[in-house]
C-alpha cells in the first residue's frame, strides 16, 4: 500500500513485483532508465566514506544512523492518464543529510532575503512582484482581500 500523489489520505494497492519493476526501470537496471541516475563503479561503503570525509571537511560528523545511502520509493500519480510515477529519494537518515540541511537552510535564507527586499521596496504601488510561496495561505489571504473589495 502506498499513498497517492496529491491525495495523501488515499492509498493505492500495488503489486510488489510491479513496484520493484518500476524502480528498476527508473534507475536503468531494466531498460534505459532516467538520465537522472547513473551506475556507480564504487561500493556502497566507498560512497558513504567519501561523503563522510567531505562532511568532516565542512565540520559535520556523521552519526552511525547516517552512515547509509538515501532510500528511493515512488507514489502513483493517479490524476494522470495514463498513471505516472513520482519518484522520491529520501535522505532522512543518510550520509548526505547534514549537507542537504545546510544547503536547504541557505536557500531558505536567500528566499527570505528576496521576499523581504520585495516586501519593503516599492516598485509600483500595491503591486507584488514576489510570488514564491511556501503554502497556500498567502494566495488564500490575497483572494479574500480581493473578494472583500468586491
Amino acid at each position: 500500500m502506498t499513498p497517492i500523489d496529491k491525495a495523501s489520505s488515499n492509498v493505492a494497492v500495488i503489486c510488489k513485483r510491479y513496484y520493484a519493476e518500476v524502480v528498476l526501470k527508473e534507475i536503468g537496471i531494466l531498460g534505459h532508465g532516467s538520465e537522472t541516475y547513473e551506475k556507480a563503479d564504487r561500493s556502497k561503503d566507498e560512497i558513504i566514506d567519501d561523503n563522510r570525509i567531505y562532511s568532516e571537511k565542512l565540520g559535520y560528523e556523521l552519526s552511525e544512523k547516517e552512515k547509509d545511502l538515501p532510500t528511493m520509493y515512488w507514489f502513483p500519480k493517479m490524476l494522470k492518464n495514463p498513471v505516472k510515477h513520482r519518484f522520491i529519494v529520501a535522505s532522512k537518515s543518510c550520509s548526505t543529510k547534514q549537507l542537504s540541511k545546510a544547503v536547504s537552510s541557505t536557500f531558505k535564507l536567500i528566499h527570505r532575503q528576496t521576499e523581504n527586499f520585495h516586501r519593503f521596496s516599492k516598485f509600483d504601488a500595491n503591486y507584488n512582484k514576489f510570488w514564491v510561496i511556501q503554502n497556500a495561505d498567502p494566495v488564500l489571504a490575497t483572494l479574500k482581500k480581493i473578494n472583500d473589495k468586491k
